[in-house]
């Protein structure tokens, strides 16, 4: 498996972002690649571990892509305007990834919610920016992990919120959305 996107070399480094747990954690060693720890995740049927690790690995442009793929899901008909504005505001910055385009999400992210899978798409994008406060005061850089744990978020809430019986099922498929965006795709599964 190849994880063209992913640049980190060990597994260990992304997982110290996050808080690994149970049977993930025993798959972990030093010396594995991140491509060669998702493969034991998934030979192991770990999808949740799997996506958590994924939304904390991939470049953060490509996870608050992937935020917003599963986001998607939860846009139903019921989506409020504030929802659909969260995931189109985070969707801009993925685009045009800039400090201007950055700082709309945080508005979008509070409007929508961060008990929701839009509102925690937009923050992800928000925490990918150079700087948590506005452009005309000194520069505060978010912490690293931030941008992980709000994919992360997005992609539990989208897992839970609608049908959490299928949850397992729709772990699997971000795992491969994940996959085929680190590997230069859309991550537009069917």
């Amino acid at each position: 498996m190849k994880l063209k996107k992913i640049t980190v070399p060990t597994a260990a480094e992304v997982c110290s972002l996050f808080e690994l747990e149970g049977e993930a954690k025993t798959l972990l060693t030093a010396e594995q690649t991140p491509a060669q720890f998702l493969q034991k995740l998934i030979e192991g049927e770990l999808f949740a571990d799997a996506a958590h690790f994924m939304a904390c690995a991939l470049p953060k442009r490509e996870a608050v892509w992937l935020a917003s793929l599963a986001a998607h899901t939860t846009l139903g008909e019921t989506a409020t305007k504030e929802a659909k504005k969260a995931v189109q505001t985070a969707e801009a910055w993925v685009k045009n990834p800039s400090q201007e385009s950055c700082q709309p999400n945080q508005a979008a992210a509070e409007a929508a919610g961060f008990a929701t899978a839009a509102g925690l798409t937009a923050a992800a994008a928000f925490w990918s920016g150079d700087s948590m406060l506005p452009p005309d005061m000194s520069p505060v850089p978010p912490p690293v992990e931030l941008t992980g744990q709000a994919v992360w978020g997005a992609i539990t809430l989208a897992a839970l919120t609608i049908e959490p019986e299928k949850a397992a099922e729709k772990y699997q498929f971000f795992t491969k959305q994940a996959i085929d965006i680190a590997n230069g795709g859309s991550g537009k599964l069917n």
